[in-house]
């Protein structure tokens, strides 16, 4: 498969022009035909009454209601929770369209990842096979049964067997590029004499599939107890990266067509035993605490997170690592929790004592995000104390400077100051002087005054009207991109500095680099960007004139906005003049707009 920088733009370009997005939303959600566009329920937030429109010709797609919009991409990524090279995979292989490679050097690259990923889903298949038909496999399939997994289960999850002794694997892939690969893969170890040995001996073995379903590395429990360790990964490869990889997490998207949580739980066995009872939705770390990328990839496709630790203090420490690394990812329409379980117990035990029920019941009641930071804040405190109080003031600041400033964080900081009845500006205040303190002692910057601020009553009313006037324009160009190719002196309006500005700018650079594009296809190309979210709100206006009058409005805009850029710059360069500053060229600039004055 093709990686990200090297799928070609024009290529994008044709998935969009064969792939008709009203086809492709409606066999997701119910959508009735109505004026130009289609209506129905937005699948992004609860309504009860519909505002999600498709529109036909401009193939393109907004909410009223949450403001969600894009192109058939970006609904699909939404939607189907994927990135935006599996969304384009999806769409092209639905069209019968080949993504092609460039570049001969990159080409290279992914051809030999991919043949990692062959020789890995080989792998795979030779445990399999190990499983069901080598003597000791028996062994194995006792072991499996005794923690009550049936076949269906197994195979979903791609269980195998990889028997005693050192060279099983070496010796059924002798061919030495086999070999080669296998080396890098991990599977095998070459040891200092030039032998080739097995790294996975007599053990469960659990294939590690990435998102896509490749086959990446492998987990393997041993069968003898005196064996060690009880589990063994994979090391780090180059398709291997435990930082950012999730057990389960593929399986579990296979089974549900929308995940609407994930639980996170500390073992393989753990993911396969609850499955097995129905529960699906369950991933786990391979042998490394919870990362930031785990947390980020777990959050772009669900809203909830619950962390499921034993309550000794091994998982006590795991929690409090989860917490930390998923703080800076707090956003007010998530929701990530903890659960503790019973001591001496884990999920796969629980399940197979309490049933799916009960153990659905425990997830349910899982502590939230602020409830456990609280608790783990106020250990060992008396906040009777004014002690008490001071101290777990301080102790929340760094867990606090974590958070983004949002509502979540004011929230809890209100919280904090009900608690320790320390006010919410002093403990702002607090967190205000240490991160002042930082700035200080890490750099030599110095406040200055913002003298692009309006200074008087006229010059706000101004940057107001110009502000409308860029918002007018941007409405016309997101419908009408091409009439972007009419605009001359677009230097001059790129020396505005009001809100819209920057975006504007993007827009019609990118239509003048690019003429026949389409809104569609623009929005392709920022994809995870800030002009991505920026154009959204605009997808929604419905230009109610004709296309003389649209043109007209065009024209007269762009004149008003040209003007007053005009008539800025000329009150930037007499005031210039005044203090004998300008250069030749700004004299000569002068000279210009004061023999061609701006009509406002």
């Amino acid at each position: 498969m093709a990686k990200s920088g090297l799928i070609p733009r024009e290529f994008i370009d044709q998935v969009i022009e064969h792939v008709d997005i009203v086809d492709v939303v409606s066999k997701r959600i119910d959508l009735r035909h109505k004026g130009k566009s289609h209506l129905g329920l937005c699948p992004f937030h609860n309504e009860k009454t519909p505002s999600f429109t498709v529109s036909d010709d401009k193939q393109l797609y907004y909410c009223f209601g949450c403001g969600a919009g894009g192109n058939v991409i970006n609904f699909i990524m939404a939607y189907d929770r994927l990135d935006f090279v599996e969304a384009i995979e999806q769409l092209a292989f639905q069209q019968g369209l080949e993504i092609p490679k460039t570049l001969a050097k990159d080409s290279e690259e992914v051809k030999k990842t991919e043949n990692l990923y062959a020789i890995l889903t080989q792998t795979a298949q030779f445990y399999r096979r190990q499983l069901r038909d080598h003597p000791a496999g028996d062994s194995a399939i006792r072991y499996l049964q005794q923690r009550q997994l049936t076949g269906d289960i197994a195979k979903q999850y791609g269980l195998g067997f990889s028997p005693p002794g050192w060279e099983t694997l070496s010796k059924h892939y002798a061919a030495s590029n086999q070999q080669a690969l296998l080396i890098q893969t991990g599977m095998l170890i070459r040891k200092d004499n030039g032998k080739t040995v097995d790294r996975f001996r007599h053990r469960i073995m659990f294939p590690i599939r990435d998102m896509r379903g490749r086959v990446v590395g492998f987990g393997g429990r041993v069968l003898n107890p005196d064996d060690n360790p009880k589990y063994l990964n994979s090391p780090e490869t180059a398709v291997f990266h435990k930082s950012k990889t999730l057990y389960g997490l593929y399986e579990a998207r296979q089974q549900l067509t929308r995940l609407d949580r994930l639980v996170v739980v500390e073992g393989y066995m753990d993911v396969v035993g609850l499955a097995q009872h129905g529960f699906w939705g369950a991933v786990a770390t391979l042998g490394t605490a919870v990362s930031s990328d785990h947390v980020k990839q777990m959050l772009r496709l669900v809203n909830t997170v619950i962390f499921c630790f034993d309550g000794d203090l091994a998982g006590q420490k795991a929690a409090e690592r989860a917490l930390e690394m998923s703080l800076p990812h707090v956003a007010d329409n998530i929701s990530i929790r903890f659960l503790f379980l019973p001591e001496g117990e884990d999920p796969d035990s629980l399940i197979q004592k309490e049933g799916k029920d009960a153990f659905e019941n425990r997830v349910s009641k899982a502590s939230s995000l602020s409830d456990y930071l609280f608790a783990l804040l106020k250990r060992g405190l008396d906040l009777e104390t004014i002690e008490g109080r001071a101290k777990i003031v301080s102790t929340a600041i760094p867990w606090l400077e974590k958070l983004p400033d949002n509502i979540f964080r004011k929230l809890f900081v209100q919280k904090l100051s009900e608690m320790t009845k320390v006010s919410a500006s002093a403990i702002a205040s607090q967190m205000d002087k240490k991160l002042a303190f930082q700035q200080a002692s890490s750099t030599n910057y110095l406040p200055v005054e913002n003298k692009g601020a309006p200074k008087n009553a006229l010059s706000r009313q101004k940057t107001h009207a110009g502000i409308h006037l860029v918002h007018d324009l941007l409405k016309i160009l997101v419908h009408k991109p091409d009439l972007a190719l009419q605009i001359k002196q677009f230097d001059l309006l790129k020396s505005l500095s009001w809100e819209g500005i920057p975006l504007l700018t993007s827009l019609v650079d990118a239509v003048q680099n690019q003429p026949n594009v389409t809104m569609a296809k623009l929005l392709a190309q920022w994809v995870n960007t800030p002009e991505e979210a920026q154009l959204a709100p605009y997808l929604s206006a419905e230009l109610l004139l004709s296309d003389e009058q649209i043109q007209q409005q065009f024209i007269d805009t762009i004149e008003r906005l040209e003007a007053m850029a005009k008539e800025q710059q000329l009150e930037y360069l007499l005031k210039k003049a005044k203090r004998h500053e300008l250069s030749s060229e700004e004299k000569q600039q002068l000279s210009f707009l004061l023999s061609t004055p701006p009509n406002t």
